[in-house]
């Protein structure tokens, strides 16, 4: 019956529930972020980043959600990491 009511008025699939698929998700807002913070401050390769409590600090992300967009920009070769140095 609640997909009968979006169907009639041309949401299903769109819009559900308040959820809009157009949102980007929290990762890709903490790495579009990531990105613009290198870019804003002339980092260079491998430059250090500030630490993920301080990057968790600076813009209200939660840790997994930052891990996330970390993990996402290395796959993409944008970033790499030392364990126990940091993010470059």
């Amino acid at each position: 019956m609640r997909n009968n009511y979006f169907a009639k008025r041309g949401m299903l699939g769109k819009e559900q529930d308040g959820l809009d698929s157009s949102k980007p998700k929290p990762r890709d807002e903490a790495a579009e972020t990531i990105e613009c913070f290198i870019i804003r401050n002339n980092l260079c390769p491998h430059d250090k980043l500030p630490s993920q409590r301080e990057m968790c600090a600076m813009w209200s992300f939660n840790r997994v959600t930052l891990c996330s967009a970390i993990e996402r920009l290395t796959q993409e070769g944008k970033l790499y990491s030392r364990p126990g140095s940091g993010v470059y």
